[in-house]
């Protein structure tokens, strides 16, 4: 606020400013920046909620490697990256193995879907607002500053937004290559059908040759399911 010993004109520079807010250059510029802050706040919302699988998945590797909690998600990934780098993948536990293996699907996962997220984020609303900036902040700043050279000091262009900006403050993660072609093998429905099947059709086949006095038969079959089923479980500890 100045003195009311002013002169006339500042004073009413400031009533104006006042009254009818910022000039139109600076109106023009906290649009803008305030467009990309509020994408920048989006972006890294989406970006949280595809996380929530990797963070269980890292947690759950830190355990079974003994590893302290870490702070952040980051942090919790670089300490698991760096305690499962000079492990071989098949001379460890079944339990590192598959917690590590986990954690290296549930991150490459994250990748391919943060990839098709991040295309799919509007920029052109952005884009316009740039494209306005360029055209018109320096005629609104020149006006209301009454001077070329002072309104050009400081003035930077803005380029359109891209892809790889949102990819800067959302990044990708980095993969365990290593593990994840060992993840731990979920068993689908087809596979329960398939086991029940088999072993329903060897059970009924057994019966009939018990009840038919062929016990050798019978035996046989029994041995059949049980192999059948061990490798099923072994299976999935591959």
């Amino acid at each position: 606020m100045r003195s009311m010993f002013a002169e006339p004109a500042e004073r009413m520079a400031d009533y104006v400013a006042g009254r009818y807010g910022p000039p139109a250059f600076i109106r023009r510029q906290l649009e803008v920046d305030g467009a990309w802050d509020a994408l920048v706040a989006r972006t890294q919302s989406e970006r949280e909620k595809l996380l929530f699988s990797v963070r269980i998945a890292s947690r759950a590797a830190e355990t079974a490697l003994g590893l302290p909690q870490g702070n952040s998600l980051d942090a919790s990934l670089e300490q698991v990256r760096r305690a499962a780098a000079p492990l071989a993948p098949s001379q460890v536990s079944y339990e590192i193995r598959a917690a590590v293996a986990e954690l290296a699907r549930a991150v490459a996962q994250f990748n391919r879907r943060w990839q098709v997220v991040a295309r799919a984020i509007d920029l052109r609303p952005l884009n316009r607002l740039r494209e306005d900036y360029n055209k018109y902040f320096l005629v609104e700043k020149e006006a209301a500053l009454r001077s070329a050279e002072v309104a050009r000091m400081g003035y930077r262009p803005m380029r359109p937004a891209t892809l790889a900006d949102i990819l800067e403050i959302a990044p990708p993660l980095t993969p365990l290559p290593a593990w994840e072609s060992l993840r731990a093998r979920n068993v689908g429905l087809w596979d329960v059908i398939v086991l029940i099947g088999v072993s329903y059709a060897i059970m009924v086949f057994g019966v009939l040759s018990l009840a038919n006095g062929k016990h050798q038969y019978a035996a046989c079959c029994t041995l059949v399911v049980n192999v059948y089923l061990l490798f099923n479980i072994l299976r999935r500890k591959k």
